[in-house]
């Protein structure tokens, strides 16, 4: 299983009978102004809630240099 450093948000997500629930997500900005543009990423696929890992809102993230090295 890979790890990604990147924090993102559920932005959509699709039901159907007797599947399971589908996930799409896009990246959290970390730490921008109002006035910075900033791309939104996503990642290409969507995912199953099993591979996904919830971080309360409230949770101290480390530091930038930390999720980039």
């Amino acid at each position: 299983m890979n790890w990604s450093p990147h924090i993102y948000h559920i932005c959509q997500s699709m039901v159907q009978k007797n599947q399971p629930v589908l996930y799409w997500l896009e990246e959290v900005p970390f730490g921008l102004i109002d006035n910075d543009d900033y791309i939104l990423k996503r990642p290409e696929r969507s995912f199953v809630r099993e591979e996904l890992m919830i971080i309360p809102y409230d949770t101290e993230l480390p530091p930038q240099w930390v999720l980039t090295n």
